[in-house]
């Protein structure tokens, strides 16, 4: 099952972005060698849409959000408290009621309701609940939230200084092309761009020392008024090479990687990217000029090449293809190009179809893991059902919920008091999966101890933990804002708390210590 959703956050794609331009870069390192020319910028083509689309495909090959990414975002604060009331569960010691699917927020007695809180009454039949937890709505903005807002200015400052200078360099490159005069009634000319199927004008300029293709719709391609016509094969080769430029869409294709630029101007691996993309569209465009011309070709191109070179060009982001470090490296491609055969086709076409695979299903943008509520089934674990990647469960999400806590419920009561934690993590995976439809790995199952809330409380309270009159937990006296007890199976949140605290325990789920920090508002 394929989910797709346009839900990802720029940052996010820029570091998914700067993941792929590694992978692409190792590739070209490792397979350069023997890969057709053409497969690289097809490649970048990926990384450019991974960096401008904010799309999220999430299927079985689909790789979690990388821990540290998801601490940065502090899922737990900004997200999961922002859900619907409906999604949070009270459990507490209750009569039964008919099933879970009866459970209804409505159900929640009014005088229990704390002010501030949200929080749900869940209970099954016959079976005693023993785990509480309350969320609060609202919370504390998320870290990247907070930086956000703190850069969010810088960031857009950053772009439109780039997109100027950009801007600027473009109007003034186009101004210098002075003394421009359409080639008329020249063979050479013609038969070339009717052999590549290409349209587009072609005049000599005053002003240039190397070929060049301006605009894109109505593309040209200006020729230096140095250039010797009477030598056909020269002129041949080098209009050859203008012309699959123009042919690959090399001009609009660079004008993308500039919005890319302008997006991730921070990101250095976006800059190496853009340097490297334009050394391998030229690459491209002499390949695609020999397979036009013939391997014959390939020395008599290579001298075009080097007659053309301009001395004193830089190697940069904007230079010309033409500096004599860029012919150099070209000339070396130039001379060992060989034809390329069914099975170097058949590689290429297997590396670019595997990249694509990966490159659009290993990213996912973040997403609200809930699922399920704590059930317990009278034996030794409470159990809790998550998600893994965003799936398509069918109908509300409140029935979906009830159709999970339905099967972790029986699989946690016919489980075996002794059962090892996996195993029960693999039945409820297995169950959940053919409730739903999906693989067992698209859900993530937790599991807790059935501690007794008597002996609980009285743990915390060893530690100073208690709650006051109203059902407020407080630490020596502070109204704690967070109350996690992941390995016993509990979570609180107050919006008003002013301490943090974590209860830490051990393997056997025996109670280590309690650690409290202030809960600083910004």
């Amino acid at each position: 099952m394929i989910q797709f959703a346009f839900d990802m956050p720029l940052w996010l794609m820029g570091v998914y972005g700067g993941v792929m331009v590694l992978v692409v870069l190792a590739l070209r390192l490792l397979l350069g060698r023997w890969l057709p020319k053409r497969v690289m910028p097809v490649l970048w083509a990926l990384v450019l849409v991974r960096l401008l689309v904010p799309f999220s495909i999430s299927s079985p090959l689909s790789l979690p959000v990388p821990a540290f990414l998801e601490d940065l975002w502090n899922m737990e604060y900004s997200e999961r408290e922002a859900t619907a009331i409906s999604d949070y569960v009270l459990f507490s010691p209750a009569s039964s009621i008919a099933s879970v699917h009866e459970t209804e927020p409505d159900s929640i007695p009014k005088e229990e309701a704390v002010p501030g809180e949200a929080s749900i009454r869940l209970v099954t039949k016959d079976l005693p609940i023993t785990e509480e937890f309350s969320v609060a709505l609202g919370g504390a903005p998320s870290l990247m939230g907070r930086l956000g807002m703190g850069f969010g200015g810088i960031g857009l400052a950053g772009m439109a200084a780039l997109a100027l200078i950009l801007c600027w360099r473009y109007f003034r490159g186009r101004s210098r092309f002075s003394g421009v005069y359409p080639i008329e009634e020249n063979e050479t000319v013609r038969q070339t761009l009717v052999s590549c199927r290409v349209e587009a004008g072609v005049c000599t300029c005053d002003t240039i020392q190397s070929p060049a293709v301006v605009g894109i719709f109505r593309p040209l391609i200006l020729l230096p008024a140095s250039l010797d016509f009477r030598e056909a094969g020269l002129v041949r080769h080098i209009l050859t090479h203008e012309a699959m430029h123009i042919r690959r869409r090399d001009n609009l294709v660079k004008l993308i990687m500039m919005a890319a630029l302008c997006l991730h101007w921070y990101n250095p691996l976006v800059w190496l990217m853009a340097r490297q993309m334009c050394r391998d569209m030229e690459s491209a465009c002499d390949e695609a000029a020999l397979a036009h011309l013939g391997q014959a070709e390939s020395a008599p191109y290579a001298e075009s090449l080097l007659r053309m070179a301009v001395p004193g060009l830089s190697g940069g982001l904007f230079a010309s293809a033409f500096s004599r470090t860029e012919v150099e490296r070209r000339v070396k491609g130039v001379l060992s190009y060989r034809r390329l055969g069914a099975l170097t086709l058949t590689a290429a076409a297997v590396v670019v179809l595997t990249s694509a695979t990966a490159f659009a299903t290993c990213g996912q943008s973040f997403f609200n893991d809930y699922l399920g509520d704590w059930c317990y089934g009278g034996n030794t674990y409470v159990a809790r059902a998550v998600l893994n990647r965003p799936i398509s469960l069918g109908g509300s999400r409140d029935y979906a919920r009830s159709r999970a806590n339905q099967v972790v419920m029986e699989v946690v009561k016919d489980s075996p008091d002794d059962i090892r934690v996996e195993a029960l993590e693999r039945d409820i995976q297995k169950r959940l999966a053919l409730e739903f439809g999906v693989e067992p790995g698209a859900f993530r199952v937790l599991v807790a101890p059935a501690l007794d809330p008597e002996e609980t409380a009285a743990q915390y309270k060893e530690h100073g933990l208690e709650k006051d009159e109203k059902g407020r937990w407080q630490m020596d006296g502070k109204p704690v804002h967070v109350l996690e007890d992941q390995l016993g199976g509990n979570y609180y949140s107050y919006e008003d708390g002013e301490v943090d605290v974590y209860v830490i325990r051990d393997e056997q789920y025996k109670l280590l210590r309690i650690e409290s920090y202030l809960y600083y508002r910004f």
